[in-house]
């Protein structure tokens, strides 16, 4: 799924403030408005895009489940590895370091292996102790150990799956909160667009209302340098 870019220069938050100030003047000159074809209906899909914005879970949640999921997945497998350590210290010593009953479990692996493929090569480690359970009897490795190793392969494998799924959930619920919010800052700009070629040359200052959202600056510095040209004026 190829991620959509973000068509404006500001924050999703600011995005909103954005919206709601073009609904207060859309409603307001709702009338005006209707010469162009954009009747009531239309001020409904734009409330109704900005409340669908608005109540979206933020990014910062499904980063935070990502973040924890593989917290999680490390944990799995730092579990794994130290069952997987157990039997390696102890077939060592029970089968020999140059044994080829030893060698053939080839732990040297564990060292660079991925998450994924451990989860396959364990299979191959427990199979193999499996069928030399009287050999490394000495050494203590009972079934017991090749049912904790089992059981952690199986929790690092679903860790894993999880991990999986809190990435795509995020990506695509990326997807859907700016493909909103481009629709959204589309429908600002047109109803911008719209507003001043009503209000140029009959109200400045319903005019000035709508020529602030063409600006990458945020509301808040817009109005204030407003206020200081303000203060300017009348001093």
């Amino acid at each position: 799924m190829k991620q959509p870019s973000i068509i404006f220069k500001f924050s999703f938050a600011e995005l909103l403030q954005r919206a709601d100030k073009v609904l207060y003047f859309l409603n307001r000159d709702l009338q005006s408005f209707n010469r162009y074809g954009y009747t009531a209906e239309y001020l409904t899909k734009m409330e109704t895009t900005t409340n669908s914005l608005r109540n979206m879970v933020p990014d910062d949640y499904y980063a935070g489940q990502q973040k924890y999921k593989t917290q999680k997945k490390k944990e799995a497998r730092k579990n794994l590895e130290r069952f997987l350590g157990e039997l390696k210290i102890r077939a060592k010593h029970a089968l020999g370091e140059d044994s080829m009953d030893y060698m053939v479990y080839n732990f040297n692996k564990l060292s660079t292996i991925n998450d994924k493929d451990l989860v396959t090569f364990t299979l191959h480690v427990h199979n193999t102790a499996t069928g030399q359970l009287e050999l490394l009897a000495p050494r203590n490795v009972d079934q017991t150990l090749l049912d904790d190793i089992l059981s952690s392969r199986d929790a690092l494998d679903k860790s894993i799956d999880e991990q999986q799924v809190s990435v795509s959930v995020r990506r695509e619920m990326r997807f859907k909160r700016t493909q909103l919010a481009n629709e959204l800052y589309g429908m600002i700009r047109e109803s911008c667009d719209i507003g001043k070629n009503i209000w140029k040359e009959e109200n400045e200052a319903f005019y000035t209302d709508y020529i602030i959202y063409g600006s990458n600056n945020t509301i808040d510095e817009m109005e204030d340098l407003e206020e200081i040209a303000t203060d300017e004026t009348s001093n």
